[in-house]
């Protein structure tokens, strides 16, 4: 996990592996899609590996930057 507080707001990028799945948790805040590629890739990922995204809540950007991860593997969506 990475974050960072900022003039501009604060926020933080979580990935985790097991097996054959790497999960990205709550992506939307992130200042740049540098930032996502960093964290992925101390791991030995990119962003075409990610193979689900958890999102903890419902806003714009974190339904933006899901788009970011190609190939990850819609789920079921539960209602808050």
């Amino acid at each position: 996990m990475v974050g960072y507080v900022d003039n501009g707001g604060a926020s933080c990028f979580s990935a985790a592996t097991d097996a054959d799945l790497v999960v990205v948790i709550d992506p939307g805040k992130i200042r740049s899609r540098n930032l996502s590629v960093d964290v992925l890739s101390q791991r030995r990922y990119c962003l075409f590996d990610v193979t689900d995204v958890v999102v903890s809540h419902r806003q714009v950007d974190q339904a933006i930057k899901v788009a970011m991860f190609a190939n990850y593997r819609p789920r079921k969506v539960l209602r808050w």
